[in-house]
Parts: C-alpha cells; structure tokens; sequence
C-alpha cells in the first residue's frame, strides 16, 4: 500500500517529465558545427607555440560581421566576406595583403576616420628557429572592397616586435585611435595617432612602455567609467617573483600605475584578458587565463578594487587556459564564459545569475580537444545570438553556429563615433527592462590576440521592451533614450550626427525626406537618427529638432505663416516632384507666366525693390523685397518644372 505522504512513482515520473519538458522548451540546443558548411576553410599551421590571431570586423561597411584569419601555412592572410546571412566567401588572394609568417594577432580600427575598419597584424617568432626569429609587425589601410595596402612604414608603426595581443582606443579623447603594441621580450609600444596618416611612440614618455616583461595581450576598458580609456597588460610568467600584470589609470591622457592598490597584480602566468560584468553591477571585470593552477576573476568594486573569485564564481578552471571570452549565449540576461585550454578540453560556463557557474561546453558541443588558443565571437547571421569561432594548432578553424534561435529576447546596439570618426570604440551602453541594469563597451582588441566583432549583443531574459538606454562616449558625452522594441539591431548616434539620414555629414533636403518616411510610424532600424528625443518615436517635437540642425532655407513660399516642409511633412502630395518645394510655388519667380524664368520676371522684381508688403516679389514674406528674394529668383533661373 502507498501511504499518503509518500509520492507514488509514476506521479514521480509525471513530475520529472514535466520538469524536462520545461527545460527543454526553454534551453538552448546545442551549437552546431559548420565552419566548411558556411565557407570558412583555413588551417592554421604550428609554427610557434602561441596560436594565431582572429578578428570579426565588417570589413564593408554593410552591417554584417567579416572575418579575419591567421596562421596558414604559406602565410595567406584568410579575409571572409559575411553575406549577411552567416555564409562567407573567400576574398583572401585578391586582398593586396602580403604574406605573413609567424603572425599573432589581428585588431581592426579605422585610425584615419574614413569610415572604413583598417587592420593591425602582429607578428610573433618562430621558437624553431636558433635565434628565434621574428617579423615585423604591420598596419594595412582599408581601401574598399576587401583590398588593403600596407602603410606600415609611413605611418610610423613598423614596430619589430615580437608582437602578440594588440589593442586599439582613443587614450586621450582627441578623435583619433592610438595603438597600443604588446611585445614579448621587448618593450611595449603606445602609438599615439597624430591625425594625419602617421603616429608618435609615446610608450616611454608615458610611462607604460614596461621594458622586458613578457606580454601577451593588453586591453584598453574604462574601469572606472570616468570617460577615458584605462590599461591593463597581461604578461607570461607573472608570478610576482620577476613579472607581474600591470594595471594603468588613464588621468587625462597620462598614466598613472594602480596595480597595487587595485588588487589586479594577478601573480598568474598570463595569457588572455577577457572584459565583461559578469556579476552585473555595472563594471567591468576581467578574467585572466593562467596555467593549471586556475584563471584569475577578477571582479570590479565601485571603490576602484579588485577581488579575485575564480573559485566562488565556478570558473578557475584549472588547465592551461589562453583565450576567453564573456558573451551571453543564452540571452538569459548574463554574461557567460568561454575558455580556451590545451591539453585539456575547452569549456563554456553558464552563468544564470548565482554562483558557481556550470561547466556545459560538453552538452552544447563546444568541449574542443586538442590545443585552442584563439576564439572571437560575433552574431555571424543577424538572428540574435552569439557564435564562436576557434582557432587549434594544425587543425582547420571551427565555427560554432548558436541554435538559441529567439526563445529569449535580446537587443543588438552600433554606436556610431562622434565627429568624423564611424566607430566608436571606448563607448558604453547601459540597457534597463523591468528595473535590470546591463552593461557593455565597445571594445577593440581583447581575449588573446583577438577581437570580436565592434556591435554590442545584449541578451534581455523575457523583456518584451527596453525601457531605457544611457549611451556615454569617450569623453563624457551622453544620450538617454527611452521604449525600443527588442529583437531589433539598432544604431545609436550621437547627438552630432541627429538628423543625418543618408550619412553624409549634411542635413539638407535628402535628409528631410528620410524624416518624412520615418514620421509618425512605429520607430524601426533606419530611423534612429530622426528621434531626436530618444523616445522611441519619430514626432512633431522632432520635427522641431530637424529645423535647428537643417542646413537649408526655410521657406514659406505661399506666405500663408507655415513652413513649406512642414505643409509638406503633413501632407506629401504638395510635393509630388519631391524637390523641397509645394508644387504650387515651383514657378512662383515667372511673375509673366510665360514658363521661363527669366530677365522679364527679374525686372518685374527689381521694379518691387524695397518696402512692398504682400508682393509676390516678396518670397520670404518679410515685407521687403531685397537680396534674398533676388537670390530665389535667380536659384530659380530658367525653364520652370
């Protein structure tokens, strides 16, 4: 007989088919393979015993993630263009870029603000070879559809290395990106960009050159988030005895060491710097891979300290771990982790929230084996989650497709640059739904002698909205915006740039056109740059903030006291030859109606000169005729449309 306080065993089973059943509908399935599927074929080759670099970077300009690799064996530099649906074609021999033996690591940049990603390639040594024997460095100028050209040495960067995990950030918020060069054995460099195709060596000067500590990846990211870019640098062997990491506080262009009193010494054999809040508390923090004696975590404090919990957190690890990465590959809201091992196999910490994190690299199908020591991660097929991609020695690269496919929601964000410059690299974004704070920064060049792609991923739980966006620039400047929808990959520009619909620097009629389009519909990608409230829509009080920023005349041709383009933006059909104008002054300078514009209208004009209230010489209804209403007839000269 079952008693009543004991549960039978098929309401045992029911209770635990029901449990599965939950699960099932709500985890992710497990990443699938498909790098040869998606057009990505390239092996790379052991010719030192550090790995080779990755970087997903659109190299285009058309909204998808390209990819950069390194390693072959003959040296070919492997650039992949993204089609925009994850399937990628080979443009690596017409690329212009030389051969590379012995290459490290890969960043991307745009250092002269054309609008293009240009690419820094480090160069690391041959361990076979006695002396071992190294190459130089280089930076390759993006010149459009996927062709470079080395600029290395007129940009005064040829730095001889041996190079490995490279960074790029605007250390002194002057507009332009500076390079920061990590060698082993050798001093490291800072190259500071003097905005005119060239840079200064400023490593000594400013005191971070760190003579022959041996570095392995440096990471610009403002701990501190007073605006500026701070430095950290990983070194090999740094176990406080002869080497340790370094820590910089940026303080108005200058550095100034706080590794001590920061806690972030690490007294680890340093490979990797990860950057992400993992607890959620607004900071960054960073994971530092070590050898098998655990990774350091080390987590950021609003006093400027860290603390070191690997252990608490479930992720030391405890192998010899180089890359890593945080991402949120569930978008449940919080940051995972990504380690790359040798010897041991790779793993993925799902952190949902509380500690410790759980190991399940082996049920998604991401446990690699072998000798990983690259991954860079990217959303390669613009359906809203996070894939891996991961380099081995001698064996070709992987490409791991996420299959979360939407059962979460989820908000993908490019911050566009102020001024000139497209990318802004050293922004953060803040993301709040239902009283959640997330955080993230744009990063270039991190993890180990990687970069992922430039765009911020933020997985939203079951948000159905973002209720608020706080955006802050290197520098300080700030936006809020307001009630986004999800599931949407959105561009946030400054406050310079409001108003530029088709991206050319002016806000002229065009522009006006792609406000029209955006007016009173539900705010979608492609009109962000008209909501000037940063309200989630596009209204009559951004109209009000389109005037002020537009470069052309404001008009009122019919002189009855409402602007032409606002007469317009209500209804279109005034305007049907789309020129700026209501139709129904489009020959308003023919004074004799004879279909020309001509010297006869001209003298009818110049016979109205002066004080002439309601004269239809009188364009701008001003009450005068003068030179401004000569110079609309004369923009008006000639045949009438």
């Amino acid at each position: 007989m079952i008693s009543r306080n004991q549960p039978s065993k098929l309401s045992i089973g029911l209770c635990a088919l029901v449990l599965f059943m939950a699960h099932s509908a709500s985890a992710t399935e497990p990443f699938t393979e498909e790098a040869q599927l998606r057009g990505i074929d390239y092996v790379t080759n052991f010719d030192h015993q550090f790995g080779h670099g990755l970087a997903f970077a659109d190299l285009d300009g058309d909204g998808d993630p390209d990819l950069v690799t390194l390693g072959r064996a003959d040296g070919l530099v492997g650039i992949f263009e993204n089609d925009g649906l994850g399937h990628f074609t080979d443009r690596s021999r017409g690329s212009g870029i030389p051969l590379v033996m012995h290459s490290s690591g890969v960043i991307a940049g745009d250092y002269d603000r054309d609008g293009d990603l240009d690419l820094y390639i480090s160069c690391g040594v041959d361990v076979l070879t006695d002396p071992p024997a190294a190459t130089i460095n280089f930076l390759l100028r993006n010149e459009g559809n996927f062709v470079f050209t080395d600029v290395s040495s007129e940009a005064c960067v040829g730095d001889d290395g041996p190079g490995y995990g490279c960074a790029w950030a605007d250390y002194d918020n002057d507009g332009w990106l500076d390079l920061y060069v990590s060698n082993r054995f050798m001093e490291n460099r800072l190259y500071h960009n003097l905005g005119n195709g060239t840079f200064e060596e400023v490593a000594e000067a400013l005191g971070v050159d760190r003579g022959d500590d041996p570095t392995f990846q440096s990471s610009f990211f403002d701990f501190d988030l007073d605006g500026d870019a701070d430095l950290y640098v990983a070194n090999d062997k740094a176990d406080c005895t002869l080497y340790r990491n370094h820590f910089f506080e940026n303080v108005d262009g200058t550095f100034i060491e706080i590794t001590n009193e920061s806690g972030t010494e690490g007294c680890v054999w340093s490979m990797c710097i990860a950057i992400g809040d993992f607890d959620g508390n607004g900071l960054s923090d960073m994971y530092v891979t070590n050898i098998a004696q655990g990774n350091a975590l080390m987590m950021n404090h609003q006093d400027g300290l860290f603390t070191r919990e690997a252990v608490q957190a479930g992720v030391a690890s405890y192998a010899v771990g180089w890359g890593s990465v945080f991402f949120d590959y569930d978008n449940d809201g919080h940051l995972d982790l990504y380690v790359c091992n040798v010897v041991a196999n790779n793993r993925l910490y799902r952190h949902e929230g509380a500690w410790p994190a759980e190991d399940v690299s082996e049920a998604l199908g991401v446990s690699l084996g072998g000798d990983s020591y690259t991954v860079a991660t990217a959303d390669i097929d613009d359906d809203g989650d996070v894939d891996l991609i991961i380099q081995n020695s001698d064996e070709p690269l992987r490409l791991y497709v996420n299959q979360e496919n939407g059962r979460r929601s989820w908000v993908k964000f490019d911050v566009l640059g102020q001024g000139p410059a497209r990318y802004a690299i050293g922004a953060i974004v803040k993301v709040r739904t239902a009283g959640t704070w997330r955080m993230r920064e744009v990063i270039a060049g991190s993890n180990f002698m990687a970069q992922n792609e430039l765009p911020l991923h933020f997985g939203l739980g079951d948000a159905k909205g973002v209720d608020e966006i706080r955006i802050t620039w290197p520098g300080g400047d700030a936006r809020t915006l307001h009630d986004l929808a999800t599931n949407r990959f959105w561009t946030l520009y400054p406050i310079d740039k409001l108003g530029d619909g088709d991206g050319d620097g002016d806000k002229d009629i065009d522009d006006f056109f792609v406000f029209a389009g955006c007016f009173e519909t539900p705010l979608e990608p492609g009109c962000e740059m008209m909501d000037f409230c940063g309200n989630g829509e596009v209204a009559a009080d951004d109209f009000e903030g389109f005037l002020e920023v537009y470069q052309g005349e404001l008009l009122d041709c019919n002189n009855n006291g409402i602007l032409d383009l606002e007469e317009i933006l209500l209804d279109a059909d005034l305007d049907q030859n789309r020129n700026g104008n209501l139709d129904s002054c489009d020959c308003v300078a023919d004074f004799d109606g004879s279909g020309i514009v001509g010297p006869a209208d001209l003298a009818i004009l110049l016979g109205s000169w002066g004080p002439c209230e309601g004269c239809p010489t009188d364009f701008n209804g001003d009450g005068i005729v003068d030179a401004a209403d000569l110079a609309q007839l004369l923009g008006a000269w000639g045949e009438c449309e």
